[in-house]
């Protein structure tokens, strides 16, 4: 799946505050006219790019200027917030595991895992013989 490799954003409002704690952050405000279902995703957009450029907190608040009354949603659900990923080391990982796999997205990965370096090439035989297997089936 290919995603948007430039994202140009230009926000209303940035500035670099510190707080009376002493804590520095970057202070974000959206102005907005009109209710805009797609706001909080906007937002999240924002907080990941200005966070990305300027590593320090950040705080972001829309000032609603519309006649009517808002209905943006302000906060994400719990699913919908990242905070963490699973990193899976593959050289902590037994080669036998990848080569006994009935894919050849995994065989390849058994050309990633740790096996020593004086069975490279049984290594590169076993996945290719495999590989071989599962695709002439």
């Amino acid at each position: 799946m290919e995603l948007p490799a430039t994202l140009e954003r230009k926000a209303d409002f940035l500035a670099e505050v510190t707080t009376k704690e002493g804590k520095e952050l970057i202070l974000h405000v959206e102005f907005q006219t009109q209710d805009d279902s797609t706001m909080l995703d906007r937002m999240m957009l924002y907080h990941t790019l200005i966070f990305g450029k300027f590593k320090k907190p950040v705080k972001q608040m829309v000032i609603y200027l519309g006649q009517k009354l808002s209905k943006m949603r302000t906060k994400l659900k719990t699913e919908e917030v990242f905070n963490e990923f699973t990193l899976l080391s593959l050289q902590t990982l037994q080669t036998k595991t990848f080569l006994e796999a009935d894919t050849s997205e995994m065989l390849l990965l058994a050309l990633l895992t740790n096996y020593k370096n004086n069975k490279a090439k049984k290594c590169y035989v076993l996945s290719l013989r495999r590989w071989q297997e599962i695709v002439i089936r």
